[in-house]
């Protein structure tokens, strides 16, 4: 079953996003309302973050290639606003997508943010988040956003 996360806003999804991040890495993200944001939909500190997390809803016919553009600019910014900020360099990236990505698009998105994402964990994708709508500790989530049925 894929999910339906276009019914989602934007706003609604960088929410899902912060809430997804925050069971799986065991810290609470902040969000922030609108306004610039600087790249970032999430956080845990805003004086010296861990984590910084972007959310990033697509359609379904939104091309691979555009996608990894525009994540890429969004890296750079991130890492404009580290330097604006002055934040330590002990911050870690992660991206939440409804996209799914192949292994190529993940590494090629790995490789340009270098220590930015160190593992693979730090991108969720459409595919993982679909695995994760199976688990429990994350069922709540997916019924409270409407991606899945509570029973």
């Amino acid at each position: 079953m894929r999910l339906p996360t276009e019914f989602l806003t934007p706003t609604d999804f960088e929410a899902f996003a912060r809430r997804i991040v925050s069971i799986i890495l065991g810290k609470e993200i902040i969000g922030f309302g609108e306004g610039k944001d600087d790249g970032i939909d999430g956080l845990d500190d805003i004086n010296s973050p861990t984590i910084v997390v972007q959310a990033k809803r697509y359609q379904s016919r939104t091309p691979l290639n555009s996608f990894k553009k525009i994540v890429k600019r969004e890296i750079d910014k991130i890492r404009n606003t580290a330097k604006k900020y002055e934040w330590n360099n002990n911050y870690e990236y992660v991206i939440v997508t409804s996209m799914d990505l192949n292994p190529l698009a993940r590494k090629e998105i790995r490789d340009y943010a270098g220590s930015l994402i160190p593992s693979d964990k730090n991108i969720i994708d459409g595919v993982l988040l679909q695995d994760l709508a199976d688990k429990q500790k994350f069922h709540e989530t997916f019924v409270l956003y409407n991606l899945k049925e509570k029973n």
